[in-house]
């Protein structure tokens, strides 16, 4: 996906994610173009925190997951961890260190598939709890270098946004029967009113003509209504279909491409 979006937008002085999460795309443009000024932003204080501590603290992260994680016997005490952390993580109780450590851990322990159901093959889970990827934290941190990072509002950060930036949204995708595992979900999952709100949001960047690219996967209703309003506001709207295997879904799903200006 990282690769595609890249393709998409092209080159670009300045790049701004707004549905941080992993930032999968961001890091990955911030690695390949590191001339590129990049911003994350996630309204997810826990997200936005650790990708800050990760950025300024990466010797104090990287001692301290290693430590809280070779303390782990089996796989029911990653259970328990995740169980007994999760209701606090955003709470008083951790400092901002603490915080970023019980995040990174609880985000590999969920998509391992040991608390809630992924799709995967046994050895796509197996390589998810790898100790070897805590190694990489420090690489990562490097790449953060530069990287501004911020915690507010999605709506706050679009309107912020200048004709000079390259967009990527990857918005929370819709709660609905048969749709995405929102047991993942570190906030609130989205109804179908969010999603449409969204495609509000997106024309008003392409009347401000600014470049961007979004991914979403939601109900057939709500997929027709939000390609309604994106083509009765602009001519310049293209998608796409991505045909792919969602861990969060657990089947074959087609994930919606859109994206407001000619490809290069």
């Amino acid at each position: 996906m990282a690769s595609l979006i890249m393709r998409l937008l092209g080159f670009t002085e300045s790049y701004c994610e707004v549905f941080a999460g992993g930032a999968s795309v961001g890091l990955t443009i911030s690695r390949r173009w590191p001339w590129t000024r990049c911003r994350f932003n996630d309204s997810d204080p826990a997200v936005a925190g650790f990708h800050t501590v990760l950025r300024d603290y990466p010797g104090d992260l990287y001692r301290k997951v290693k430590s809280v994680w070779r303390d782990f016997s089996g796989v029911q005490d990653l259970i328990e961890f995740y169980q007994a952390i999760r209701p606090i993580l955003r709470t008083s109780r951790l400092d901002k260190l603490d915080r970023a450590v019980a995040f990174y851990i609880c985000n590999r322990i969920g998509y391992s598939g040991i608390t809630c159901r992924v799709a995967g093959t046994t050895a796509d889970l197996d390589s998810r709890l790898n100790e070897g990827l805590i190694d990489t934290l420090p690489y990562w941190s490097s790449v953060l270098n530069g990287v501004e990072i911020t915690n507010l509002d999605y709506r706050v950060v679009v309107d912020q946004i200048t004709s000079d930036h390259a967009v990527f949204i990857d918005s929370p995708y819709e709660h609905y029967v048969g749709g995405p595992n929102v047991d993942l979900y570190w906030s609130e999952p989205w109804q179908r009113a969010d999603i449409l709100e969204l495609a509000d949001h997106l024309l008003d960047l392409d009347h401000r003509r600014v470049r961007w690219v979004t991914t979403l996967i939601m109900s057939p209703p709500t997929e027709g209504m939000f390609i309604d309003i994106l083509r009765s506001g602009s001519n310049s709207i293209r998608m796409y279909k991505l045909p792919v295997r969602h861990r969060l879904v657990h089947r074959a799903a087609e994930e919606l491409v859109l994206w407001n200006f000619d490809a290069r």
